[in-house]
């Protein structure tokens, strides 16, 4: 639902996981993560919108479920629509 219908990338999907083993007490450093919206380092090629994956929406899934749980570091979430 909250990333219409697009599908998760393995990042979004282990740091989802990683939040559901841990009842709050824990820290976790989040390096760089820029959501799919790079090229893959097997390809070259940014692979997004052939894989189904919408950067966009994962930056906003992070934003509003996941960004006071894990300490993004240099990840940009100023284009999120805070709501």
């Amino acid at each position: 639902e909250d990333l219409n219908d697009h599908k998760p990338t393995s990042g979004l999907m282990l740091l989802d996981w990683l939040d559901q083993q841990h009842d709050g007490d824990f820290s976790f450093n989040v390096f760089g993560f820029d959501f799919f919206d790079s090229a893959s380092l097997v390809t070259m090629q940014n692979n997004g919108l052939k894989w189904g994956h919408s950067p966009k929406d994962e930056k906003e899934y992070c934003y509003k479920y996941l960004r006071n749980k894990f300490n993004f570091v240099d990840v940009d979430f100023g284009d999120v629509e805070h709501s």
